[in-house]
C-alpha cells in the first residue's frame, strides 16, 4: 500500500500473503520477521531501535541505542496504529488492538489492547485451540 516505510530491508523478512497497509513502518535496524497471512493495518509502526535515556549527565541524544527484533508469527492481525516496540515475539493467531503499544511478548491466540497492551481473552477455546495449531500455514 502506500506510504510503506521500510528500514534496512536487507533485515526484515516478510513471508506470504502478508498485507502492510497504507503508511506502515518497519524499522527493521536490529531484525524483523513477520510469518506468513499476517495483516498489519494503516500507521502501525515496528520498532527494533530506542533511544538509551538512563544517564542524568548525557543528554538523551548522546547516550547511544539499544533494542532487539520483533517476530511476529503466522496468523497475526495487527490493528491501526498499534506500535510494537524491541525485543517483542507475537505468537501465532494473536490480534493487536488498535491503538495498542506492544511491549512485551504475546501470546498465541491472544487479544491483547491499550498501552501498554494488555492481555483481554483468547480468540478460541483450548479445544479449538488445538485444532487451529494443526493447521498449515506454511
Amino acid at each position: 500500500m502506500s506510504g510503506v516505510i521500510i528500514m534496512s530491508p536487507q533485515k526484515v523478512e516478510i513471508g506470504h500473503d502478508v498485507l502492510l497497509n497504507a503508511d506502515t513502518k518497519i524499522g527493521g535496524q536490529l531484525g524483523v520477521k513477520i510469518g506468513n497471512y499476517v495483516q498489519l493495518a494503516y500507521n502501525v509502526n515496528i520498532v527494533t531501535v530506542n533511544h538509551a535515556y538512563q544517564n542524568p549527565n548525557l543528554p538523551i541524544k548522546k547516550q547511544g541505542e539499544f533494542g532487539g527484533p520483533v517476530i511476529i508469527e503466522n496468523d497475526v492481525w495487527v490493528g491501526a496504529n498499534a506500535v510494537i516496540l524491541p525485543n517483542v515475539r507475537i505468537g501465532r493467531g494473536a490480534i493487536i488492538g488498535a491503538n495498542a503499544v506492544v511491549n512485551r511478548n504475546v501470546k498465541p491466540y491472544s487479544i491483547v489492547g491499550g498501552v501498554p497492551a494488555k492481555f483481554i481473552k483468547f480468540r478460541f477455546s483450548s479445544k479449538s485451540v488445538l485444532k487451529a495449531k494443526k493447521i498449515n500455514l506454511e
